[in-house]
């Protein structure tokens, strides 16, 4: 299977996926090394690579798709109950707000992803959302995901629609986005624009029974008028004689011509917010934004500990009530909870607010888990991300984006942490290359051990004498698990340490770059990182977790699916995806440590318990 190739896998009437090779058993036979019957060859080149798997493992394909479609028994994974849950938590932070007699709806968003973030933005990641609720009870009727934040909205005067016009700038020269028209009956989509091109308000005229709808749009690019561009555009004046009818792609460029005016966008994020909150207020709730929720862990009493965007840490009760909560508005959320041996206390991420860069002195915080109360916090002089095993030692690494090397400080485990060393890592790229291992029994880094230029990442250990000398770092392994992998672009984490029949081992996520990224989730021995199996999936991963009593590996993928795989074997045994009233949610971190149970933060801001059936 080539890495960087495509493979076609189609769905039957029963809903199973299959691959899309022809059957056969020349197709579907193992290719077997001679000197090794039973297992497959190590790769040798990228485009041309088998993968090495167990005798024991379901067929595969050539094209490295496991032919034998995930069995389930009904729905695995049972949605217990939704903490953090309340009116339009499906958009999470709300951007502008339109109404009609019966209807509003809201265009928010949630944020980004948190490990290897970058390489789904745009490939199956959605950042941006519209929720159409109604105004009586605020039941949720739609929700539509957008490639760009929401400018603005209008509910058709007549006919059961809603136009949204959606775009921002690329950071390149380009306005990009497109008009949005949503059937309010069916839930059907037209992304009715033949260009992609920014729509920063949409207006309906009342008159003629609304067959005119007028735009303003964003400059093409800004070529022409340079910095004017973000507050100058063009009207567009569009007519058609039945709205509900149009078609993708339908209206033209020559549409798209009008007068240059200003017309930069008007719209308050603080007034969308204020909106919001009268309108839930008026139908008897209380609206309270959340989002993002990057970091999830579930107690042996039952607790739940999160983090999210402005909230660095809060405690649930087993009842349901949220007990406390660290909050920061405006504050990016962490990545990881690291959670006591005695779970009295917890590592938590420092603040990193959105509206400045990282500076000196962002660092970890332990809190109490009894009242939130921060016990104790870790300055090293650089913006740093954490890095922990699981007996509570903790590590800082500098996360500065521009250096070649970085600087790795380790902390004694417990409270009242004191400096037991430091030691220098060569650069990696923080954004690219997020290594963050769940139930770790090291100090897991990545670093480059090629050049600016060629750069080769490397997973390696940071270990500590207990004599009290220096660190020293011993690599392990490649990144990537094929020969000719140096310059292939690729994005990585999360990752999960295992210790099983099988032998100790790291699964972790692997997409590489490309116009259709390609994403898959690898078991690597930790003695010289060969793969005991390697299974491709069809987005990119968000999460990882392992339920040890179970042997499964569970992968939360950016599409909303949760795929549960054979930890030893890597034959996936169920795929679900995941829905709270009837729609879509997006997993982004996992925890699993109660038997049974599975814990999902969400991408709109909620926290999944759900309950898990052997399938």
């Amino acid at each position: 299977m080539a890495l960087n190739g495509h493979h076609n896998s189609m769905i039957d009437e029963a809903g199973e996926r299959h691959c899309g090779c022809a059957s056969g058993e020349e197709d579907h036979r193992a290719v077997e090394d001679g000197d090794q019957p039973g297992r497959r060859r190590m790769p040798e080149r990228l485009g041309d690579e088998q993968f090495e798997t167990n005798a024991a493992h379901p067929p595969v394909c050539r094209e490295g798709v496991h032919c034998v479609s995930p069995r389930t028994s009904g729905q695995p994974l049972t949605v217990r109950r939704v903490l953090g849950d309340g009116p339009c938590a499906e958009v999470g932070i709300p951007r502008t707000v339109a109404t009609s007699d019966r209807l509003f709806a809201v265009g928010g968003t949630v944020g980004g992803p948190g490990s290897g973030g970058a390489a789904v933005t745009g490939h199956g990641w959605f950042a941006f959302r519209i929720g159409v609720y109604r105004r009586d009870d605020l039941r949720c009727l739609h929700v539509v995901p957008s490639r760009w934040p929401v400018n603005s909205m209008a509910f058709h005067p007549r006919l059961p629609l809603l136009a949204i016009g959606t775009g921002s700038y690329d950071g390149g020269m380009s306005f990009r986005g497109e008009l949005l028209l949503l059937d309010l009956d069916s839930g059907a989509v037209v992304s009715a624009l033949a260009d992609e091109r920014e729509v920063r308000e949409v207006a309906w005229r009342t008159w003629r029974e609304g067959r005119v709808l007028d735009l303003a749009l964003a400059p093409s690019d800004d070529w022409e008028l340079d910095r004017d561009a973000f507050t100058l555009g063009y009207d567009a004046v569009v007519e058609r004689t039945d709205w509900s009818v149009v078609g993708e792609s339908t209206i033209s460029g020559r549409e798209m011509d009008g007068p240059l005016r200003e017309n930069a966008w008007r719209g308050s994020e603080r007034a969308a917010r204020r909106g919001v909150a009268r309108l839930c207020v008026r139908a008897g709730a209380v609206w309270s934004p959340r989002r993002s929720v990057g970091a999830v862990e579930q107690l042996r009493d039952g607790r739940v500990l999160a983090a999210l965007d402005g909230v660095q840490l809060e405690l649930w009760r087993e009842s349901g009530e949220r007990a406390w909560a660290v909050t920061d508005v405006g504050a990016v959320g962490g990545q990881r909870i690291d959670v006591g041996p005695d779970e009295a206390w917890a590592w938590a991420t420092e603040s990193v607010r959105r509206d400045r860069p990282a500076v000196p002195g962002e660092g970890a915080v332990r809190y109490s888990l009894r009242d939130g109360r921060p016990l104790e916090r870790l300055d090293v002089g650089f913006p740093a991300i954490r890095i922990t095993r699981s007996d509570g030692s903790l590590a800082l690494r500098d996360a500065s984006r521009e250096s070649v090397s970085s600087q790795l400080v380790l902390f004694s485990p417990g409270p009242g942490s004191t400096e037991a060393g430091r030691v220098e890592l060569s650069g990696f790229e923080l954004y690219s290359l997020d290594l963050s291992v769940r139930h770790a029994t090291a100090f897991y880094v990545v670093q480059n051990e090629g050049d600016r230029h060629h750069p080769d990442p490397w997973v390696a250990v940071v270990e500590s004498d207990a004599d009290g000398q220096a660190p020293a770092v011993r690599s392990l392994f490649r990144f990537v698990w094929v020969t000719d992998a140096r310059d292939v672009p690729l994005y990585g984490g999360p990752a999960v340490e295992l210790n099983d029949a099988t032998g100790p081992a790291i699964v972790h996520a692997v997409t590489l770059r490309g116009p259709v990224p390609r994403a898959f989730v690898a078991r690597r021995r930790l003695h010289d990182g060969s793969p005991s199996w390697v299974a491709p999936v069809e987005h990119p991963v968000a999460a990882l977790e392992s339920d040890s009593e179970q042997g499964i590996v569970y992968a939360g993928l950016v599409s909303g699916d949760v795929v549960a795989f054979d930890a030893g074997t890597g034959y996936p045994r169920w795929q679900q995806r995941l829905t709270v009233h009837g729609h879509l949610v997006v997993p982004l971190s996992l925890s699993c440590a109660l038997p049974g149970r599975l814990l999902v933060g969400t991408a709109d801001g909620r926290i999944l318990d759900c309950s898990t059936t052997a399938a």
